[in-house]
């Protein structure tokens, strides 16, 4: 069963990041023509691949993250260096504190220079099992390539986005056109391109609770261990709900799950 879920969301995983970077694609062969479209695209994809390749640190003490020190956090380096071998990583990510009270965890940079990074507020609300867990989320993120698939995406995205906008002004100035029983420019690509940023919106999301599936799914195989990051995923959730929540939870359980970033903690 897990194997089939894996492969379900790989193919899922994938095909969104295809349709992104077919959408994009569309646009730009329709404004720019296919030539300068594959250039941007292709310097779009090398830039991605060069930041990821970059070595995070100094973004991170940017955002006022502190890396560990392994000598004074040994348990917590040697967690994430048993989960590295066990995902095969050709090097063990460095740990990073972020001093916030929210219960949050991040994996940056690539699989030659990764990072993971917890939140004082996480340290302080999970125990040793749901660290783990969550640690071997994050590692499994790294080890799918997904910081670099979501790079890609967000590039593809920005160009459709920037197309949009040209598809709106001309649909704009098409109206006058139309009224005036003239020859304007055809309204079905340009609904097409105002509705863009809908289409790719809703790509980015699938994209991503595509490789938050895979990631519980590879980290449950590194720990062993499935209900460490379920209790640790329930923990969270608590912690970040509202006190209004319990009065109207029924209303909020009925979003659409394709509005979501990240899959609901009970599906997951």
């Amino acid at each position: 069963m897990n194997t089939q879920h894996r492969n379900l969301n790989t193919l899922l995983k994938y095909g969104y990041l295809l349709g992104a970077f077919g959408l994009a694609a569309w646009l730009g062969s329709m404004w720019l023509g296919w030539t300068l479209t594959s250039w941007i695209l292709g310097i779009g994809a090398l830039i991605t691949l060069y930041s990821l390749r970059r070595n995070p640190a100094k973004i991170l003490r940017w955002q006022g993250a502190v890396k560990l020190d392994p000598y004074y956090h040994a348990d917590l380096y040697q967690m994430v260096k048993n989960l590295a071998h066990r995902a095969e990583l050709s090097r063990v990510p460095d740990v990073y504190l972020m001093k916030s009270r929210s219960a949050n965890a991040f994996a940056v940079g690539s699989e030659e220079n990764p990072v993971v990074g917890v939140s004082q507020g996480l340290l302080q609300a999970l125990d040793y099992r749901e660290i783990e867990g969550v640690l071997a989320h994050e590692i499994s993120h790294i080890k799918n390539n997904d910081l670099y698939v979501k790079g890609l995406a967000a590039s593809f995205g920005n160009l459709t986005h920037t197309l949009s906008w040209i598809g709106k002004i001309l649909l704009f100035l098409s109206v006058p056109l139309f009224l005036l029983g003239m020859n304007p420019i055809p309204l079905w690509p340009l609904l097409l391109l105002a509705l863009s940023p809908t289409l790719n919106l809703l790509l980015q999301l699938g994209l991503s609770r595509s490789m938050e599936y895979l990631a519980d799914l590879d980290a449950a195989v590194l720990t062993g261990d499935p209900m460490g990051l379920a209790s640790a995923l329930q923990r969270i959730e608590r912690m970040s709900r509202p006190w209004w929540w319990g009065q109207w939870q029924p209303m909020a359980s009925q979003s659409a799950d394709w509005l979501r970033s990240h899959p609901n903690t009970r599906t997951r």
